[in-house]
């Protein structure tokens, strides 16, 4: 999960630092929409990439707890 985190950071910082690496002088308005839209759209894709982690995390668990809830109940059958 860390990876695709830092690549979702590193992808943000790239579109930021190329936003202030551009030839031309940039207005106040300009630089307040422009990072606002990246904001946001960063912050959208890290928690979607957490919330997909998470939901991966609960399906494991749920799996793991019925091989074992399967497990405990054939001891109890024996």
């Amino acid at each position: 999960m860390n990876t695709i985190l830092h690549q979702i950071c590193e992808k943000f910082i790239g579109e930021v630092t190329g936003f202030f690496s551009q030839d031309k002088v940039l207005a106040l308005e300009e630089i307040e929409t422009t990072l606002k839209k990246e904001t946001n759209t960063f912050i959208l894709e890290m928690v979607k990439a957490y919330l997909e982690q998470l939901d991966q995390a609960i399906i494991s668990d749920k799996a793991e707890r019925a091989t074992r809830r399967a497990v405990w109940r054939g001891a109890v059958l024996c």
